[in-house]
């Protein structure tokens, strides 16, 4: 403390130049002086000392009570000095008892001191073990998230060449099936043939035309920035389109397609009728494209707070253990439906999407060799 070094300096000035003087004063003035000095030097040190305990040094106490012994000593032996009291025989010692008091209160000070910085020293130790510890655990945690982030990568590096192989595989099906079948028109005279070959190339270009759609709309719903237009429009729209899309899928197939609905047939609805379609097609496209007997089914409920629609099939049924992942991107039950049943595996996470956007909640009820059925319940104002 810079204000105590001071007040020291100015205390032995002044006992080294009473020491000089004493040679040319009175003997008992020189030795009350003395008195005087140590007792006020014993009042600045308990005043240094108790502003040291209330500034958090514990072991500051015993300076305090050093002090305050050495004060009531050194009162005691000027009083006798004085002839303020007896001088008797504790009189006479009385300055030596109060160095003694005070020399092994400073040394408890000084004990209490060296257990305390023990003590810290023991916490900070145990402190820095807690830090290395959590270090080490942070470090182990954010290696582990590392790992993962570069699973995660190489999975979706994996999904994306995999789309690559299936969205060339996909559109060059078609655009081959198209261009041989137009090649064809010119070389067969039947009618009936001719015909055939329109319905192909017509097949053909829808199936192009709905993977193309599916890869714009996956685009557009990847920041969730598409908001719904709301204008009115007839459920019937939305039903004559559901049977393009299965007479398109189930070219040549031995499945029946059938819909049914409830409610007034020229009740109008208010919301986004682009955005409803693009939701169910994905749906539809599924159960018509893995059916390979049966049927396939549509069905359009009116209820108090919107449409509920159910898209049931006849098909393979999804896996219990599958069902969490197929609105992943890229995603299908089994590399084996990739080749065996055509496709990239964007409809149903576009679908979940839309259904994000239209505020539409989906259910899947499947189980493995019993079909699947997709229940959307779409919040919309009649």
């Amino acid at each position: 403390n810079p204000k105590l070094n001071q007040v020291c300096l100015v205390y032995l000035v002044i006992v080294i130049l009473l020491g000089l003087a004493a040679v040319a004063i009175p003997y008992r003035i020189a030795i009350l002086s003395m008195i005087f000095l140590s007792v006020v030097w014993s009042v600045l040190s308990m005043v240094f000392g108790v502003a040291n305990y209330r500034s958090g040094n514990s072991s500051a106490r015993y300076f305090v009570l050093a002090w305050v012994f050495l004060i009531i000593c050194n009162v005691i032996y000027a009083s006798g000095q004085l002839a303020l009291i007896p001088r008797t025989f504790f009189v006479g010692i009385a300055l030596q008892v109060g160095e003694i008091i005070e020399v092994l209160l400073l040394s408890f000070a000084l004990a209490d001191r060296i257990n305390v910085l023990r003590r810290e020293k023991s916490l900070a130790l145990s402190h820095a073990a807690e830090a290395e510890k959590h270090s080490a655990e942070v470090l182990f945690d954010a290696n582990q998230k590392l790992q993962k982030a570069l699973e995660l990568a190489e999975e979706d590096h994996r999904k994306k060449d995999r789309f690559i192989m299936a969205i060339s595989h996909e559109l060059r099906t078609p655009l081959n099936a198209i261009s041989a079948s137009v090649g064809q028109l010119n070389e067969v005279a039947s009618e009936d043939e001719k015909l055939s070959l329109q319905k192909f190339i017509k097949f053909g270009a829808d199936r192009l035309s709905t993977q193309v759609e599916n890869l714009i709309m996956l685009a557009e719903t990847e920041n969730a920035e598409i908001k719904p237009h709301l204008r009115s429009f007839y459920i019937d729209q939305l039903l004559r389109h559901a049977v393009r899309v299965a007479d398109a899928y189930l070219f040549n197939k031995p499945v029946q397609f059938r819909i049914e609905k409830t409610g007034d047939d020229y009740i109008a609805y208010h919301g986004d009728d682009y955005l409803l379609v693009r939701m169910l097609i994905p749906l539809l496209e599924n159960a018509c494209k893995y059916t390979e007997k049966g049927q396939v089914s549509l069905h359009a409920y009116r209820l108090s707070d919107g449409i509920e629609f159910t898209v049931t099939d006849t098909g393979p049924g999804i896996p219990e253990n599958f069902q969490h992942v197929i609105y992943d991107s890229f995603t299908q039950v089994s590399e084996g439906y990739q080749r065996s049943h055509e496709g990239l595996g964007i409809g149903l996470t576009a679908c979940k999407r839309i259904a994000d956007i239209l505020g539409a909640t989906i259910i899947l009820e499947s189980k493995v060799g019993e079909g699947s059925c997709f229940r959307v319940h779409v919040p919309m104002l009649a």
